[in-house]
């Protein structure tokens, strides 16, 4: 568990959902590649159930460089399904990073990370 709430397992590889749980609430994130492509959209989708219903959450971006957190975006509150596309930047190029969706419903918070790196 990390100071932030239930830390998810991560994808290996490839397309993946990456899911976690803690108190009842289930979250998922399907995203694609670990290598998105600098300038073109990286979509993302998010599901949030609490006792096989859907659940009303807010998702914030976080950035992590060597486990620290660099940048945090984006805020957005949904009720079930809500899906998103994100840009990288040029000076995000072969830099190691972890994409982090933390997930909130009231004093539960789900923490789901994402290995990328940013290609040209």
């Amino acid at each position: 568990m990390s100071a932030r709430g239930h830390r998810a397992h991560r994808a290996v590889s490839g397309a993946a959902t990456i899911s976690g749980s803690s108190k009842g609430l289930t979250v998922s994130m399907h995203v694609g590649t670990h290598h998105p492509t600098v300038g073109r959209q990286w979509p993302l989708q998010f599901t949030a159930t609490r006792s096989g219903r859907s659940a009303s959450v807010t998702v914030t971006y976080e950035y992590l460089f060597n486990g620290k957190v660099v940048a945090v975006r984006a805020h957005h509150t949904f009720t079930g399904h809500y899906s998103d596309a994100l840009v990288f930047p040029a000076n995000a190029v072969h830099e190691p990073l972890t994409f982090r969706a933390v997930i909130t419903a009231g004093s539960t918070t789900i923490n789901l990370d994402y290995a990328i790196e940013v290609v040209k």
